[in-house]
């Protein structure tokens, strides 16, 4: 199809099956009970977007992150484990057409699923404001296993002044404070305070996405200067060397 100036190619797919086999979201090497649930929450994702058509690339999913990575015919020839994953995507069939997915009174849940928590998942009314009854915190202890979750058991990130500055729509950020942390202890809100005192508030989702941090699960946090000495004041005329350690 033609959208706007460009070609816009749409796949379509039997999302009992064929959709389902070409998902790239986790190792085909995991564990086969591990690969079931992935199928069955991948299923019960799609299928929530099916009821609405994006004009913008007429499609109703994408075959990307925003949605699902769909990787296509690549993941079922993978060598070795290609073929425990589409085992795995059988075993979820209760029949030639029929498949299984998560339910609540009779209709499917909007299934998100994550690679990581950071040990306890978040109440969905404190993220998006409408609650859903199966999507309170629960505990995840696993997240935070770095023998699991190497890469964001523990994290932490240096954030320069200049992406500071911007995130709060400041001239410059001196200091920041919590403001306040959700039920299960993330941010909910912080604040940015500037050298000439105006100050600045983002929700805890808003501030992650301007700094680009992996979650809203920030413990510590500290001002670093890049000089040959340690500076406990963030003076103005230092501002452009100060960057902060996050984590």
């Amino acid at each position: 199809n033609l959208l706007s100036s460009y070609l816009a190619v749409t796949n379509t797919l039997r999302l009992h099956d064929e959709y389902l086999y070409g998902l790239g979201e986790v190792p085909s090497s995991w564990p086969a009970a591990a690969l079931e649930a992935q199928a069955i929450a991948a299923r019960t994702y799609a299928i929530g977007k099916l009821s609405r058509l994006r004009v913008e690339c007429d499609c109703n999913i994408y075959n990307t992150t925003v949605d699902q990575n769909f990787v296509g015919y690549a993941k079922e020839i993978e060598a070795i484990y290609g073929i425990k994953w589409r085992e795995a995507v059988d075993r979820t069939f209760i029949d030639e057409n029929n498949s299984l997915v998560v339910t609540r009174e009779g209709k499917p849940i909007q299934a998100f699923y994550f690679s990581s928590s950071g040990g306890v998942t978040q109440n969905v009314v404190e993220v998006w404001g409408s609650p859903l009854p199966y999507l309170t915190g629960v505990p995840d202890p696993w997240s935070l296993d770095p023998t699991i979750n190497r890469r964001y058991a523990l994290w932490s990130r240096f954030v320069p002044q200049s992406v500071m500055a911007q995130a709060f729509l400041l001239p410059n950020v001196v200091s920041f404070t919590i403001n306040s942390r959700t039920q299960t202890g993330s941010i909910s809100s912080i604040t940015g305070i500037s050298s000439t005192g105006a100050t600045a508030t983002l929700t805890g989702e808003l501030f992650r996405s301007r700094v680009k941090l992996p979650s809203t699960w920030i413990h510590n946090t500290r001002a670093i200067v890049k000089l040959p000495f340690i500076a406990k004041e963030c003076l103005p005329e230092i501002l452009e060397r100060v960057k902060y350690c996050l984590t």
